[in-house]
């Protein structure tokens, strides 16, 4: 658990749906706020794809007059073209949104069984740039859900409810794992 959420630090506040600058507008399914970072999360449970963008004037200005100028370092040379930008829009603004000399993170969550998100999670790793590789990770949803659930002591039944009603709503085929 501790490698998904990094956190070395109390948490100072926690939000679903957040949006760190809503005259922009990208929004992020979780975020934890600590003293010296924010760590943003996109959790994919049943989606089969990651938003896109139409090329209309709206989405064209917005790139070139928010997205582009603060690409540079983010991604690598030539991954950061507007049909690049706008064909893989989510994850682009996902990362976008990472705070330039912070410790901002972001962790995408994903079930490893669907093939649909296979080709997105590629290209996320293949366009990052060196210095952001190690700022943006994904996780397999079946992986973080097995440890979360050997991690919950016993005697807090009423997680452990919660977890397994959520496993089997997302992973109904997913082995139950023992507390110890």
């Amino acid at each position: 658990m501790r490698a998904i959420f990094s956190l070395n630090e109390a948490i100072e506040d926690a939000e679903f749906e957040f949006t760190p600058d809503p005259a922009e507008g990208t929004n992020y399914d979780f975020c934890i706020t600590t003293a010296k970072s924010k760590k943003f999360f996109e959790l994919k449970l049943t989606e089969e794809k990651f938003g896109t963008a139409q090329a209309d004037e709206s989405h064209l200005t917005k790139f070139q007059n928010t997205y582009l100028p603060t690409l540079d370092g983010k991604f690598k040379p030539g991954s950061t073209s507007c049909e690049d930008f706008l064909k893989h829009y989510q994850l682009m603004r996902n990362v976008w949104g990472l705070g330039i000399r912070t410790l901002d993170s972001f962790a995408c969550i994903v079930p490893q069984a669907n093939d649909s998100l296979a080709d997105e999670i590629a290209f996320l790793a293949e366009c990052l740039s060196e210095p952001y590789r190690d700022r943006v990770k994904v996780y397999y949803l079946e992986d973080f859900v097995v440890t979360l659930e050997k991690s919950i002591p016993c005697e807090l039944e009423r997680m452990r409810q919660l977890l397994r009603l959520f496993r089997a709503k997302y992973l109904p085929d997913l082995p139950i794992q023992s507390a110890h």
